[in-house]
């Protein structure tokens, strides 16, 4: 979101009211597909000797690599090569894991 939004309301409902001169749109989407039955476990295997560690990932109800698909009509951000797992470590900016061991 960008600009001053003092301007903007809220209805009854809870939909975002703009004003008129607003310098960006709102677009409701219609419900995407839901992953209900995802699930992410994670096993960390740390090697002492060389301070490393190994991350093996358990996806379930989920397809890495998978492409969502009515992105396009949504307009969601799609990576080429599919969905993928949003890995943060220290704190560092995300790394896009599309396999589940790494």
């Amino acid at each position: 979101q960008v600009g001053d939004h003092s301007s903007t309301t809220r209805s009854g409902d809870g939909a975002v009211i703009l004003p008129e001169n607003a310098p960006f749109t709102v677009t409701v989407a219609m419900p995407g597909a839901g992953f209900d039955e995802a699930s992410l476990g994670l096993q960390v295997r740390p090697d002492q000797e060389d301070l490393t560690a190994r991350f093996d990932f358990n996806v379930t109800g989920f397809t890495l690599k998978g492409q969502t698909p009515d992105a396009g009509e949504r307009g969601c951000a799609n990576s080429p090569d599919g969905q993928h797992i949003h890995f943060i470590l220290n704190n560092a900016p995300y790394l896009a894991k599309y396999e589940a061991s790494f």
